[in-house]
């Protein structure tokens, strides 16, 4: 497996194409989405699947109005981030309208706005649902590991002595 990388400063670039880039970023934050759904439930990967739906339709939708190419494989994950960045408990209506900001600003500022920011700073003029406080599930049972107490104390740091 022969790949040409290149150099050019600041970027790396290689041979690799859009699709096959979007699977490794997708396989990497894999975990992430499994331990979402261990730690909160079914409900964040709602989210992230509507979020990854929201921005691959809008994404289309741009590409038609603009007559461009559609790269729906960078908006899907565009999506998926977005939703990383969202609370467990958020309302549903939340996400399309952070999906299509998101999109949005990608396409008509070309790298200069970040999309991830631009997409949830005006959903944080809805502080209480932004922000909620999601408590994970008192119990996890993991099959060989589990833990019965609150996941809260797994969080205290170790005194110094201890890690000695």
């Amino acid at each position: 497996m022969n790949k040409s990388v290149e150099f050019s400063a600041p970027h790396l670039r290689s041979s690799e194409n859009e699709l096959l880039i979007s699977l490794n970023f997708f396989f990497a934050a894999l975990p992430v989405i499994i331990w979402s759904v261990i730690a909160y439930g079914a409900r964040p990967l709602g989210i992230t699947v509507l979020s990854m739906l929201c921005a691959s339709l809008f994404e289309l939708v741009f590409a038609c109005l603009l007559r461009s190419r559609v790269q729906i494989y960078t908006a899907a994950l565009l999506g998926m981030i977005v939703s990383f960045f969202m609370p467990a408990t958020i309302s549903y209506w939340f996400v399309p309208p952070a999906a299509l900001i998101a999109v949005a600003s990608r396409r008509f500022t070309k790298g200069v706005l970040n999309p991830i920011s631009a997409s949830l700073l005006p959903l944080f003029l809805f502080g209480s649902e932004m922000t909620a406080f999601t408590k994970v599930y008192h119990k996890l049972d993991l099959g060989v590991f589990s833990y019965a107490g609150n996941i809260d104390e797994m969080a205290v740091t170790l005194p110094v002595k201890m890690l000695s």
